[in-house]
């Protein structure tokens, strides 16, 4: 063929290949839109115990079924706990991991029901004196938080308890599924601001004196990170949150949520941080950086002792 009919056969056959990845995209989403919609509607509608019962099984089944994710869980767990865990603890608690998620997942759902359910959920909440008093300052508050047991589940229940609350929400792949989540977490209160937002809005959510909920535990090349010390190595960590906090003058406060064996929940609250008036930019940002470190302490100490409730299959200590 000739070198102009080549070039139409070549454009020709990549535009159907682009085509058909669109289609296969496109089937794809929403065979898993599907699934995951008849899956609310189930959790939804049986008892939490039952819900509770096929999580589990499902929990284990991921854990084989997802490889990839099955030996990050297993490398990051030997990385940060291999000195004080043999390898088949390593292996129990990877299993447990996926086990958890799986559990949280249905009570996150199940927040679709009414709210006395989610006040059954949780038992206590330590430290909430300390925590009241920094809220009532009327300056804002910036809730810092990790992806530890039901982090979701936290945010709402502090919104019924009457906390004014705004939480930074990565938004998903498929607008269905995100309207979902958005919706989800709108049913108890919540507002969601989402990751694209600019500086302005979360500023505002401070000044009308709600709580900003951030997540600050995972490594994303989205935003702005420094170099701190989680579980004796340097990860990279947001410090957005420790800036905002610094020019505002809004109090910190660490905070978790762990699961117990019952299937309830208790909420933990670290001490808070009143950040310092400063004025000058270097001392800002090395004031920021301390920030960060303190917060990241507080949630490395809850997951070493709640090492199957985090999510050791993200890609943490990567560059």
């Amino acid at each position: 063929p000739s070198p102009i009919l080549s070039v139409q056969l070549n454009t020709s056959s990549t535009n159907s290949d682009k085509i058909l990845r669109k289609i296969r995209k496109k089937l794809k989403n929403d065979l898993i839109f599907l699934f995951l919609s008849i899956l609310i509607f189930l959790i939804r509608i049986l008892p939490r115990r039952v819900a509770i019962f096929f999580a589990k099984i499902f929990g284990k089944l991921a854990f084989w079924l997802l490889p990839t994710e099955r030996k990050r869980t297993l490398e990051n767990l030997k990385l940060a706990l291999g000195k004080e865990k043999s390898s088949r603890e390593i292996k129990k608690l990877a299993g447990e991991v996926f086990v958890n998620l799986a559990l949280n997942a249905v009570d996150v759902i199940s927040l679709g029901k009414p709210k006395n359910k989610l006040e059954q959920m949780v038992t206590a909440i330590e430290g909430e004196e300390d925590f009241a008093l920094a809220y009532q300052q009327g300056k804002g508050l910036v809730g810092i938080a990790g992806h530890i047991s039901n982090f979701e589940l936290m945010a709402s229940y502090l919104s019924v308890k009457g906390y004014k609350l705004a939480v930074i929400g990565r938004e998903l792949y498929d607008k269905r599924l995100n309207k979902l989540l958005v919706e989800n977490r709108q049913n108890t209160g919540l507002e969601n601001i989402p990751n694209t937002a600019g500086v302005k809005e979360l500023l505002k959510t401070l000044k009308e004196g709600k709580m900003l909920g951030i997540l600050i535990d995972q490594n994303s090349s989205k935003v702005r990170n420094v170099k701190v010390n989680f579980f004796g190595r340097p990860a990279n960590t947001p410090v957005g949150p420790a800036l905002i906090a610094l020019k505002t003058g809004s109090p910190v406060v660490p905070m978790a949520m762990v699961r117990d064996s019952k299937h309830t929940y208790r909420i933990i609250m670290g001490q808070v941080i009143q950040p310092p008036e400063l004025k000058d930019s270097k001392e800002i940002e090395k004031e920021a950086v301390e920030l960060t470190q303190k917060c990241t302490w507080f949630l490395e100490e809850i997951i070493r002792k709640y090492p199957s409730q985090w999510v050791w299959m993200h890609n943490r200590w990567g560059d």
